[in-house]
């Protein structure tokens, strides 16, 4: 399991707005080059990720709860990756947190290289995301 939070001084709903605008994951998420929704950001719905330099991989959202969490996975061969995304108001601002959870029979093949590279980019991503949504909307 990975566990990473921030803080920021935005609002659940700028964040929010930032979830749910999954093609525009990859601008706070440098790992990814792209990102698709099929639907609505609802349980259910399905899209893709495409990781740089790697082919789309499918996701399923599999629990919306607005402005305050989502959970997602992704199936890979012989493994699941399961992301869930927490916002909870604290004294010191909102707290941001992803969760990522690495399961299967093939652990060990993944731990090693998705689950490293997970842990490198989370923190750095988790702040690009707390920046972005405390920045001024333009008019």
């Amino acid at each position: 399991m990975i566990r990473v939070s921030e803080h920021t001084r935005a609002s659940a709903e700028q964040v929010w707005f930032l979830y749910t605008d999954v093609a525009g994951w990859p601008r706070w998420d440098s790992e990814l080059d792209a990102c698709t929704l099929s639907g609505p950001f609802e349980a259910g719905t399905t899209g893709t990720l495409t990781p740089k330099g790697m082919t789309p991989i499918p996701f399923t959202l599999l629990h919306v709860d607005p402005f305050k969490s989502f959970s997602d996975e992704t199936h890979l061969p012989g493994a699941v990756l399961k992301f869930h995304h927490t916002l909870e108001a604290t004294p010191e601002g909102l707290k941001i947190t992803h969760t990522i959870h690495l399961i299967g029979p093939d652990y060990d093949r993944y731990a090693a290289t998705i689950g490293k590279s997970i842990a490198a980019h989370l923190p750095p991503a988790l702040k690009k995301l707390a920046a972005l949504a405390e920045a001024p909307v333009p008019a």
